[in-house]
């Protein structure tokens, strides 16, 4: 009799179903279905005439957005952005489940980007442009800026929709994200598998992140996958985390890292500007790298303006680090300057780390022409280069530690802490006769660069020079000095920071090819005009310097002034 019942009531349950689909249906096949293809426009001027018109008009982005979440996608779209709007707006996710036509947002037309000034909400992870398992978006030139208040996360978010269902082959770039760092979990692009993932088709893959100019929020571009399934082939390109005003990225009391990147595999961090980032109670990173796997890349950064602003000496600060990589990662071509903790008295705590690594057995980490210059005072314990374990490759970098000196703290070039360490044609420099400066630490502290070779078997090609960096923060070398001129092995990296081509058989040491020259000049300053406004046809009388080792005869040698 039970038994009985149990049947009837799941027969019953699958005809009312069948019933409640069949109602679905109907309602969903009398709704008209415009297709959308070809090229829009979206400018606040004028009516929303599309997708009903060919080639019509959105007024907003929440237009537009609703239209392409609803219509049928049926080839790729451009939608022309008119430059120089405003559109006070949140709109809403975008998810076009199945596209796979190109669809681009772009600006059009001459002056600024177009600017989306949304205030958020109380949602979690809300960003002004959300793409919840949308493929094949391009938002090329659109603002981003908070218009008041906190409330808005992030300014473009990448996640998945479901655990098969993730944001794949969608790029970011050209535009500026203005944020409020009240926010304690702002970030300027936060792509996340916010939702677990069962496949790799619930990743958020094959995404670009370039030309990006990220300002006022925590973190600066944020990448974080599933572990089991992580992102693959994701590209973080020529970006600029950090404005001008100190600690203009996080100064908050969490963690906050420039550029973090966690359970990715075969992605690239290059060439990228990292500077004003800081905690007030946690740790502070330039370039975040963790839990990755395949052939990864960080390359050609420049880092600068790091800090930590506690007194708590568990509170680490670091320009590049490594952690738990598996495979094989390429740090190269980087410049790490200013990297500084605010503590005012002497640790032991290794609180200041140029670059990183803390690896697993299975990875390799190859940090290859790398420029780093730690300018500490004398209350942090630094490193110039730290490992806590792993293998590691160290070739060719400037290694430079001019910390202030104190019996109660330390300074090296190379701390190693464990694992397997090769390390050569470097230049460790440092003052030996400071108190407690080291070249070296590999079981025991090493003095000299002999002692260091000595004692660790390691840069036996290696010496201890002061780099002749053109200033504190801009690393590359002055071109009339020779010093770490063709001393470096070639390698598999072939151009330098700039993309100059390496020398195929004696490349120079550090992140900047160089061509050392006896015969330069350049502009010491301008004498005339000296104030007031100038016409077009001013004279200007400028004076010029040697800054070269050899007599310039100017009716012999021509020369050019570049101003």
């Amino acid at each position: 009799m039970n038994n009985m019942k149990y049947w009837t009531g799941f027969f019953l349950f699958i005809l009312m179903g069948l019933l409640l689909q069949g109602q679905t249906n109907t309602n969903q096949n009398t709704r008209q279905i415009t297709s959308m293809s070809g090229t829009y426009t979206i400018d606040n001027t004028l009516p929303t005439t599309a997708p009903a018109t060919p080639g019509g008009n959105f007024a907003s982005f929440t237009a537009a957005i609703n239209a392409l979440n609803s219509d049928s996608i049926t080839g790729s779209i451009i939608i022309n952005v008119s430059a120089g709007q405003v559109f006070i707006e949140n709109p809403p996710e975008i998810n076009c489940l199945g596209n796979t036509y190109d669809i681009i947002f772009q600006r059009s037309g001459s002056g600024n980007n177009p600017v989306i000034r949304p205030t958020g909400s109380s949602s979690m992870n809300e960003g002004a442009i959300n793409l919840v398992g949308a493929d094949y978006f391009t938002f090329d030139g659109i603002d981003i800026s908070i218009r008041f208040g906190s409330s808005l996360e992030c300014g473009y978010v990448i996640e998945n929709e479901s655990a098969w269902d993730g944001a794949q082959h969608n790029t970011i770039k050209n535009c500026t994200i203005t944020l409020n760092k009240a926010n304690t979990m702002g970030r300027g692009v936060f792509q996340a598998t916010l939702l677990p993932v069962f496949a790799f088709s619930g990743s958020n893959s094959y995404n670009t992140y370039k030309n990006i100019t990220v300002y006022n929020c925590n973190q600066g571009i944020e990448l974080i996958a599933d572990r089991d399934f992580p992102d693959i082939d994701c590209h973080v390109d020529s970006n600029t985390i950090g404005g001008l005003p100190p600690n203009d990225i996080g100064d908050i009391f969490i963690r906050s890292c420039g550029i973090k990147a966690k359970n990715l595999e075969d992605f690239s961090i290059i060439g990228n500007t990292v500077s004003n980032v800081s905690s007030t109670g946690n740790y502070a990173c330039g370039i975040f790298v963790e839990n990755t796997f395949g052939t990864n890349t960080v390359a050609n950064n420049i880092i600068y303006d790091i800090t930590v602003a506690t007194q708590d000496e568990d509170k680490i600060v670091y320009g590049i680090y490594v952690i738990d990589s598996i495979g094989t990662t390429l740090v190269s071509n980087n410049m790490l300057s200013q990297i500084t903790h605010e503590r005012s008295t002497p640790t032991t705590n290794f609180i200041v780390r140029g670059i990183s690594v803390y690896t697993a057995t299975l990875g390799t980490v190859n940090v290859f022409y790398n420029s780093v210059q730690i300018n500490e005072d004398e209350n942090a314990s630094v490193a110039a280069f730290y490992m806590e374990d792993g293998t590691v490759s160290i070739l060719n970098n400037i290694l430079s530690n001019v910390s202030d000196t104190s019996s109660s703290s330390f300074r090296y070039c190379i701390y190693k802490n464990n694992g397997v360490l090769s390390s050569d044609f470097n230049d460790l420099h440092i003052d030996t006769s400071g108190t407690n400066n080291y070249t070296g630490y590999d079981g025991s502290n090493y003095i000299g660069l002999s002692d260091w070779q000595t004692g660790s078997g390691d840069d036996y090609s290696s010496l201890n020079i002061t780099p002749p960096f053109i200033s504190a923060t801009n690393l590359h070398i002055i071109a009339t000095d020779s010093a770490v001129n063709n001393l470096g092995t070639p390698c598999t990296v072939l151009y330098d920071i700039d993309q100059d081509s390496r020398d195929a058989v004696t490349p120079d040491i550090g992140a900047d090819e160089y061509t050392y020259t006896t015969t330069d000049l350049a502009m010491y300053s301008v004498s005339a005009p000296v104030a007031g406004c100038m016409t077009s046809a001013e004279t200007v009388v400028v004076l010029i310097e040697n800054t070269g080792l050899d007599t310039i005869y100017c009716s012999v040698t021509p020369v050019q002034i570049n101003v």
